[in-house]
């Protein structure tokens, strides 16, 4: 008996060293993803949001058009134009302090949330064990992160918001903190959060998911033992996995990002 909980303890320990490299490698995955992919982004949200400034431009048009942004590489040139190349990166500081964040803290609580659920319940491995876990750390993650995600959108805007009015032009994280707090108070950065709520939890379900999928096959595929991994092969599996994952989920969703917006 005693032998059993001395193997349980040390099972703990063990286990809490591999998730904090998890973590870890969430954090540095999602800093160095939102950089890179930061162009693309912004273009992917402008295009989402110009019908609603045409029709401000010019109420009772329709939707569709004399659209602003047209084709990937002409939106490019037309941001280079009016921001300069920084433009590409607009927003990028708290998009990734935004990712960084999500990325750390769904990894983090996913593994929590299945620790307990295989305490508590009879559900002990599989697909069920990874759905539950991830919606519970979509819907916590979403809940704490979702005001950097309103603060995230607004900046990457840009020039765009001059339209609305002078408060809605951002220069900083500060000043888009305290330009939202003094306009909308603090139901201001909860702004969508109930639609968001309803794709970003399933979303992140499905995202560990598919991730748990994927670094499973990627491990049975080359005969790797996870107990023996180091933090370069970790990093690197959960980069492939977490990638696989995320493209997999978003295609599933995608539609409730546009609703958010």
């Amino acid at each position: 008996m005693r032998h059993e909980k001395e193997e349980g303890i040390t099972a703990d320990s063990d286990r809490k060293p591999r998730n904090r490299k998890y973590i870890a490698c969430g954090l540095l995955s999602g800093v160095i993803t939102k950089t890179i992919c930061a162009p693309f982004d912004r273009i992917r949200l402008l295009y989402q949001i110009q019908p609603m400034f045409a029709q401000i431009n010019k109420p009772g048009s329709s939707p569709c058009g004399a659209l602003k942004y047209q084709g990937v590489i002409r939106t490019a040139q037309k941001i280079i134009h009016e921001e300069g190349v920084r433009g590409l990166w607009r927003g990028n500081l708290m998009n990734t302090t935004r990712g960084g964040i999500c990325y750390a803290t769904k990894f983090g609580i996913n593994d929590e949330a299945k620790e307990l659920i295989q305490n508590l319940t009879f559900i002990k491995d599989g697909v069920k064990l990874s759905l539950i876990s991830g919606a519970v750390a979509g819907v916590l993650q979403k809940s704490m992160s979702y005001p950097l995600d309103v603060m995230s959108v607004r900046m990457t805007l840009g020039v765009n918001t001059q339209v609305l009015s002078s408060n809605c032009t951002y220069n900083s994280i500060p000043d888009c903190f305290l330009k939202i707090m003094r306009s909308e108070g603090i139901r201001g950065f909860f702004k969508g959060f109930l639609p968001t709520l309803c794709t970003g939890a399933p979303y992140v379900a499905l995202q560990m998911t598919f991730f748990d999928f994927y670094k499973h096959h990627f491990m049975m595929t080359f005969s790797l033992d996870k107990e023996n991994l180091n933090l370069k092969q970790v990093a690197f599996i959960s980069t492939i996995a977490g990638s696989a994952a995320g493209f997999s989920a978003l295609s599933i969703v995608f539609p409730g990002e546009s609703i958010f917006i």
